[in-house]
């Protein structure tokens, strides 16, 4: 068997209140939750390149995966 690829881990620009998302991998998904929550804590929201809007001391997760590879490692961050 081969080795299975890791997608990227995506990279997170946070300026005035609004998080941009991207990963280097192509065709890679790209999944957020603020606070470690989706609408509950096992769901979590696809990102669509329109920024994420937050609050001051919201705390954004963020995850890839591309179907066949394993997924990103998870990135977090506060809105400070």
């Amino acid at each position: 068997g081969g080795i299975q690829p890791v997608t990227d881990t995506p990279r997170i620009l946070l300026k005035n209140n609004a998080a941009s998302i991207s990963c280097k991998t192509d065709g890679a998904s790209i999944a957020y939750q603020i606070n470690d929550k989706g609408f509950d804590k096992n769901h979590w929201f696809i990102y669509s390149d329109i920024p994420v809007v937050l609050k001051k001391g919201d705390r954004l997760s963020v995850r890839a995966i591309r179907l066949g590879f394993k997924e990103s490692e998870k990135v977090t961050v506060v809105n400070k």
